[in-house]
């Protein structure tokens, strides 16, 4: 049982990654309605490897700060 609590990180890091792309997918999908052009899939596995690489660096570089207490 104490493996589950030795691993809240990773499940707090899915989390932020999964909010992170939908938020991505979601403003690329309505950049591509303001253009009048098709959403396809080639862009969005695009825009989602692009958000999760970022989303990646961003948690890394904040997991390097120390926290106050």
């Amino acid at each position: 049982m104490r493996w589950i609590y030795e691993l809240s990180w990773l499940w707090k890091s899915i989390g932020i990654f999964i909010l992170i792309v939908a938020i991505c997918e979601w403003c690329a999908a309505l950049i591509y309605k303001g253009m009048k052009k098709h959403y396809g899939v080639k862009a969005a596995i695009s825009v989602a490897i692009v958000a999760v690489i970022l989303s990646a660096i961003c948690i890394f570089m904040l997991a390097r700060t120390p926290m106050p207490l």
